[in-house]
């Protein structure tokens, strides 16, 4: 039988693993933005928005793949979630306005 301890270990453990699946994944998805690869980018930084939902900076960088990608439809509604969800955030405000 598991004891306390162990399963915090063992939470610990699932923790920095589910990090550890996602290391590399914004290198690579700013990489493929930058060589305007925008689907394979969105692609690669939704996977990161999965492991890290609360994350507005990650749904930030999806809708600028998207507007750079010529997919303002696409993007629209992702920022209204982001601007609603985090409307007195100034980074995000700042980010924004410097878009």
């Amino acid at each position: 039988m598991l004891m306390g301890s162990d399963k915090k270990l063992i939470q610990l453990l699932r923790t920095k693993l589910h990090s550890l699946r996602g290391a590399g994944n914004y290198e690579i998805a700013e990489l493929l933005t930058q060589k305007q690869m925008y689907t394979e980018s969105v692609a690669r930084f939704q996977r990161i928005v999965d492991m890290q939902p609360d994350s507005w900076q990650n749904k930030y960088n999806i809708a600028i793949a998207l507007l750079r990608a010529k997919q303002p439809r696409q993007a629209a509604p992702l920022l209204d979630t982001i601007i609603g969800g985090h409307a007195t955030d100034s980074n995000l405000l700042t980010q924004i306005a410097s878009a």
